[in-house]
């Protein structure tokens, strides 16, 4: 079984009070992937730039376990976040020079054959992720943390979408808002497990006719939240590959272990700062 990664590389470049304190590879399904590298055989199958950034988006993945080898690279510019984590805030916009870094469309390529018990981790549901989820063999987890994307399909395009039958699908209050806004219901989701994140306040989980809310017990003092979901989420993966059938016992122990790691993760500068340290401005 290889575990997939499947997206467009990020670089996340850390600001403490204005000023560039460090860089690391970022993106939710990479940082999904990196949590589970010390248990599963892990890949990105995916594309970033050329430059320095890209350079450093791969560096990170390959000292964390996670092989490169099906990522390709072009002559862009990585794309790039922009991290103030004293404010809780990330941007596309450089804070100084406010220019963006993002190339407009995806590039990764939907070419790569799967087997049945594969596994691909996605965080977007642009045309070519819809295409890979579609004809693409191997077991499908979906991290939806914004609704963008959705807001610009038709009801009919969301209703067939989610008729693929997913092995979890992980969104956040906000999409669950906006999609009983849209369809007053969530039974045309179609996963073995749902997880619904609300937070500090805590989860719900569904599978088959039951469902479960979990409460979050009180954390250590908060420094970063990036990548909280993305552990929270890597926690649930591993779990349902290596059990047979979920049950409400597993998933309680599950949160507790999730709760406990995320609760270290926070106190940590970096999305990834619980497996190492963010590299320095300087270092190449």
């Amino acid at each position: 079984m290889k575990i997939y990664g499947v997206g467009d590389l990020v670089c996340d470049l850390y600001y403490e009070n204005q000023k560039l304190i460090g860089m690391d590879g970022g993106k939710s399904f990479a940082n999904i992937v990196v949590n589970l590298a010390d248990r599963f055989d892990t890949y990105i199958w995916g594309a970033c730039g050329t430059d320095y950034y890209g350079d450093i988006a791969l560096k990170s993945l390959e000292e964390l376990g996670v092989s490169t080898q099906y990522v390709k690279r072009y002559p862009v510019l990585t794309r790039l976040f922009h991290i103030d984590y004293q404010k809780n805030l990330t941007k596309k916009k450089d804070f100084v020079t406010h220019q963006k870094t993002w190339y407009p469309n995806t590039l990764v390529s939907p070419f790569l054959e799967c087997k049945e018990e594969d596994v691909l981790i996605m965080d977007s549901l642009n045309s070519v992720n819809q295409a890979i989820l579609k004809h693409q063999k191997g077991k499908k987890m979906l991290d939806i943390g914004y609704f963008k994307e959705l807001s610009k399909m038709t009801q009919e395009e969301i209703y067939q979408l989610f008729q693929i039958p997913f092995a979890i699908i992980n969104l956040n209050g906000r999409v669950e808002k906006y999609l009983l806004n849209r369809f007053h219901t969530l039974d045309f989701l179609k996963a073995d497990l749902i997880i619904i994140t609300y937070g500090k306040k805590g989860a719900k989980f569904l599978w088959g006719d039951e469902s479960l809310f979990l409460p979050l017990e009180c954390q250590e003092k908060e420094v970063d939240s990036n990548g909280l979901g993305d552990l929270f989420f890597a926690e649930f993966i591993a779990y349902y590959l290596t059990n047979a059938k979920i049950s409400k016992k597993g998933i309680q122990k599950t949160f507790k272990e999730a709760t406990r790691k995320t609760s270290f993760l926070a106190t940590q500068v970096g999305a990834r700062g619980h497996l190492h340290k963010i590299y320095s401005k300087e270092e190449k």
